[in-house]
């Protein structure tokens, strides 16, 4: 999948669910003072980290803000793979 995109280009009509995974490798240091932002999505969406849900959009909350900046919780990022 190439990011930016759309669900369109995905072949997911509209009003679907899409499921996008990435995997980043870290290297040792201060992992608790990192930020994970995600750019402006045109739709709802739930993040995690490492299987931890450490951020939810809804129309109520952030909804079409042009940048989401999550600090997840200390010591949920590790050296390595994440």
């Amino acid at each position: 999948v190439t990011l930016p995109g759309t669900c369109a280009a995905l072949g997911v009509r509209s009003g679907g669910i899409v499921w996008l995974r990435r995997e980043i490798e870290l290297p040792a240091g201060d992992l608790d003072n990192l930020w994970v932002t995600l750019p402006r999505s045109a739709d709802v969406f739930t993040a995690f980290v490492n299987g931890v849900k450490v951020h939810t959009v809804t129309v109520e909350n952030g909804y079409g803000r042009l940048l989401h900046a999550i600090r997840p919780p200390k010591g949920l990022l590790k050296a390595g793979k994440n």
